[in-house]
């Protein structure tokens, strides 16, 4: 059976992801801070969990050098579904806590399968609207995104404003 890694696995978009990987037979494990944050999905997906279809790794911090490595190291994965990223609209230090995390956890996940995990064959790294929307121009109905489009949030209006900052 594929084995797939899913990073942030209590994100709003990984739980999306997790029930459609259940769903089509996939055995899952899930990066998450801490045990504690594992209650929820726990109880949600208590049979995958008994079954053992369902696994959770501890990843404190994205952001450390290395912090993938174990996991990677521990499985035999074959695909990883890049969903975490943090999304909060009160941060304090936008850098440490939006920018850094995105930015650091998605290289050093990408380092890590490079690094110690060749059985990997497929890496899929989630994203949003905030990557390609123009915040100056809001809203735009009926408009088809391309690869045209990108967030034109630059690094000084992102850490200056949290919701600028989720954007970038």
């Amino acid at each position: 059976m594929t084995l797939v890694l899913v990073s942030g696995i209590n994100g709003f978009v990984a739980v999306e992801v997790l029930v459609s990987l259940l769903k089509r037979g996939y055995d899952v494990v899930g990066t998450i801070r801490s045990e504690s944050k594992t209650a929820f999905l726990r109880k949600k997906f208590k049979d995958a969990v008994d079954n053992g279809k369902l696994k959770f790794a501890i990843v404190p911090d994205i952001t450390a050098t290395g912090a993938f490595d174990e996991v990677l190291k521990q499985y035999q994965f074959d695909v990883v579904l890049h969903t975490s990223s943090p999304f909060y609209l009160n941060a304090k230090d936008v850098e440490k806590e939006l920018l850094d995390p995105a930015i650091k956890g998605t290289k050093g996940i990408l380092e890590s399968i490079e690094k110690v995990a060749p059985s990997v064959k497929q890496v899929v790294i989630t994203s949003s609207l905030a990557a390609v929307g123009n915040p100056r121009l809001g809203a735009a109905p009926g408009h088809v995104y391309t690869e045209e489009d990108w967030c034109p949030v630059e690094w000084d209006e992102a850490i200056a404003n949290p919701y600028l900052g989720y954007l970038a």
